[in-house]
């Protein structure tokens, strides 16, 4: 509280992480006031679902990963959790072009590292030598420092560069639509460093996670029984996929999450361009495109790099 009122918040940018910052100062009670700010006509930035022709298209994302707890969590709180869809056991398949033909990923393959081996033994995406350079990981020392490296460096580092050129280009490459040489493995996926750095071999790491994993499934059915028996829901457990996405698509949580903000009483401001932000001891002072400036208490600036650069600019240079 300041002076008795609410502490006014100022968001700039409404996609998901402006959204979700949003929903998360409203959830902390009547002592914030929130205030949205987006330039576009319409919230959820990046992320939209259209219907073509009776499909549903995504225009960006189309699921996330359940293997952090925060999008669940996300959906649980906004009640969306019922509305959540597995990936479909049939249609889960990747498939990797190898000497012009189609060929499966490895059963277990995830993203940089296999859970089993012996389908990477047996793929013929890979040559003897390969799958030898591969196994070899298991033995090698790990890297302990915190310096950065790409993802193509890290891999071919690891697991070697015939497992790098053939089952992690095209599949991690596909995922983040970037080149593996410029991607920073640090700024992407951590884990597999942390992974690393405290089991000592990537394949040893996926290989207890495998093994937590199918315990906690084990503990998830049996406490399902349990509360069948009893005639209770268990809202614990492995009850999802690796990746999820709602029925009505990524931009359903979009619009739930902007209906539930305006319910909460936050302000919502759409074609609201902010121009600039100034700093001083008591406050911001937020100038706004066509409209008289507003103070504010704190700001969350969710704008994509390049305009929060410039909102930055005059704040701080290095964070600009």
């Amino acid at each position: 509280m300041t002076n008795g009122k609410p502490k006014r918040v100022a968001v700039i940018g409404a996609g998901i992480s402006g959204l979700a910052a949003a929903w998360k100062l409203v959830c902390a009670g009547e002592e914030v006031s929130v205030t949205v700010f987006e330039a576009a006509d319409r919230p959820g930035g990046v992320l939209s679902t259209v219907e073509a022709d009776g499909f549903q298209v995504e225009q960006s994302a189309d699921n996330f990963i359940t293997t952090v707890p925060w999008g669940v969590r996300l959906c649980r709180e906004l009640g969306l959790e019922q509305r959540l869809c597995r990936t479909s056991p049939d249609a889960r398949k990747t498939y990797v072009v190898c000497r012009r033909r189609l060929h499966p990923l490895p059963e277990g393959f995830l993203m940089m590292a296999p859970t089993k081996m012996w389908p990477l033994a047996t793929t013929p995406i890979l040559s003897p030598a390969g799958k030898l350079r591969a196994a070899m990981e298991y033995f090698l020392p790990p890297r302990r420092d915190d310096e950065d490296e790409s993802m193509a460096h890290f891999v071919r580092r690891r697991l070697g560069r015939e497992v790098f050129d053939r089952l992690v280009e095209p599949l991690v490459s596909a995922v983040y639509a970037a080149d593996m040489e410029k991607l920073s493995v640090l700024a992407t996926l951590p884990r597999f460093r942390e992974m690393e750095r405290r089991h000592g071999s990537l394949i040893r790491a996926m290989r207890r996670q495998m093994r937590e994993r199918r315990r906690k499934a084990r503990e998830a059915a049996s406490e399902s029984s349990q509360n069948a028996a009893k005639g209770a829901q268990s809202d614990s457990g492995a009850r999802f996929s690796m990746f999820v996405a709602l029925r009505g698509g990524m931009g359903e949580l979009v619009a739930t999450l902007w209906t539930r903000l305006k319910e909460a009483g936050a302000d919502l401001r759409l074609q609201t361009a902010v121009t600039r932000l100034q700093k001083d001891d008591s406050g911001w002072n937020i100038e706004i495109e066509g409209r008289p400036s507003e103070r504010f208490d704190a700001v969350v600036v969710a704008a994509p790099a390049s305009a929060a650069s410039q909102l930055l600019a005059s704040v701080d240079e290095e964070l600009a």
